[in-house]
């Protein structure tokens, strides 16, 4: 049960730093595999037959700077089953690895610069995509972005935003009109002594 819940772990942190990464520099991101994973929730349920862990309750991982919170998550793992989808496999581990992971309920993710919010959060790890739907909220520093989806792929680490149905509009009311909403504020200049 615990090599499955720090399985499970691992995976969540790796979806969460991809989403806060999107900003970041074009360079894939990595986690540090010797800092500890902590994983809390009100309850863990194991589903051995479908092959899931379902972590619900003010569910939080962390891994260094690097945390993800959410109502309820739901870890798809692979048993080493014939004929099964070959998941990221885990350092050690010859038979049992996650394909996919699922979020729910005011999903966070947070490093160090970034936050990303969202109401629903699907991690696939063969394919290393992570998207966010529902109210997309992208925030670094001053700068926020908003939208109804967020596509980001691991290995080009390109991001797309999209808007759907709905958008939000500069007085922050939510309109029809579909399309993507950003407010990007310039870094202050210091100001030089002696002139004007």
């Amino acid at each position: 049960m615990k090599r499955l819940a720090y399985l499970a772990v691992v995976g969540v942190l790796g979806m969460g730093a991809t989403a806060c990464a999107q900003t970041n520099s074009a360079s894939p991101v990595t986690l540090s595999n010797d800092k500890p994973v902590e994983v809390s929730s009100d309850t863990l349920e194991v589903q051995q037959d479908k092959h899931q862990a379902i972590f619900s309750g003010n569910v939080i991982a962390s891994q260094g700077a690097i945390n993800m919170r959410a109502d309820r998550m739901v870890v798809h793992y692979i048993n080493g089953e014939a004929g099964a989808p070959k998941p990221v496999k885990q350092a050690g581990n010859d038979t049992n690895g996650i394909s996919r992971i699922d979020a729910s309920g005011r999903v966070v993710f947070t490093n160090a610069t970034d936050t990303a919010k969202g109401d629903l959060a699907i991690y696939d790890v063969a394919a290393q995509t992570l998207d966010l739907t529902g109210n997309v909220v992208l925030t670094r520093d001053k700068n926020v972005l908003q939208g109804t989806r967020m596509h980001y792929d691991l290995a080009t680490s390109r991001s797309v935003l999209t808007a759907g149905n709905t958008a939000v509009s500069d007085t922050g009311v939510r309109t029809g009109n579909g399309r993507v909403h950003g407010v990007f504020v310039p870094n202050a200049k210091p100001k030089t002594g002696g002139g004007q």
